[in-house]
């Protein structure tokens, strides 16, 4: 869509609108071609012990093992996959949530941000939502909520409708592979990014980890701005 209207490769697109503007050059959905990037992309590793049916990890305790050689999912693309198909360093990415959080104009105008965090869904929908997030394996691979946690969504990710731990109500949040997870608590003051090289998503030692992480960062006793 964003190629359509503008004319511009979304890899240039972003350059012009979000990387250039935060002072980012780590981020390319063609790797192989940046050779300072390549440099600095890490090894994978799995959690040994098969997969479930929602392609988590089957044995939460199965031993981890180093996999030689780096992953690059789209080497033969010759187009943006958009979605899925950036690489780029987490620190970097803290820009861009950081960016939002304090509302700094550098990427988005604040009425842009407001619209961001409305809640989007119909109550069918969200209905279904808090369906699926009582699986605790989906639950775990899209940031690991307390189960029953209240969400919703809005144009950037999904929202809790209730606090969660530290996190405030109105957090967005997001996770997916390689066990990867990320926040922005507008009410709270916090933003944050959790990244790994571990496969399959969802992975339960790091969701426990990930949760302890994010408790310790909020131990500074923010006050809250909204």
């Amino acid at each position: 869509m964003v190629e359509r209207v503008t004319n511009m490769s979304l890899e240039a697109y972003q350059q012009q609108h979000i990387w250039g503007p935060l002072g980012v050059k780590s981020f390319s959905f063609f790797p192989r071609v940046k050779p300072d990037i390549m440099t600095k992309m890490t090894d994978m590793s799995d959690r040994e012990g098969g997969v479930t049916m929602f392609g988590t990890a089957a044995d939460p305790n199965g031993k981890i093992v180093h996999r030689e050689g780096k992953e690059i999912w789209n080497s033969g693309a010759e187009q943006c996959a958009g979605g899925a198909g950036g690489y780029g360093a987490p620190l970097d990415y803290q820009k861009v949530l950081q960016s939002i959080l304090a509302d700094d104009g550098i990427l988005l105008k604040t009425e842009t941000v407001k619209e961001m965090f409305k809640p989007q869904l119909t109550d069918a929908a969200q209905a279904t939502l808090m369906e699926i997030l009582k699986l605790p394996e989906m639950n775990q691979a899209l940031g690991g909520l307390p189960l029953g946690t209240k969400v919703d969504w809005g144009l950037g990710g999904m929202m809790t409708m209730e606090d969660a731990g530290s996190r405030r109500k109105g957090t967005m949040l997001w996770g997916g592979y390689p066990n990867l997870m990320w926040f922005i608590d507008r009410v709270g003051g916090m933003s944050g990014i959790y990244g790994s090289q571990l496969s399959p998503p969802g992975d339960q030692k790091t969701i426990e980890l990930f949760l302890k992480w994010v408790e310790e960062l909020y131990k500074k006793d923010i006050e809250p701005k909204l």
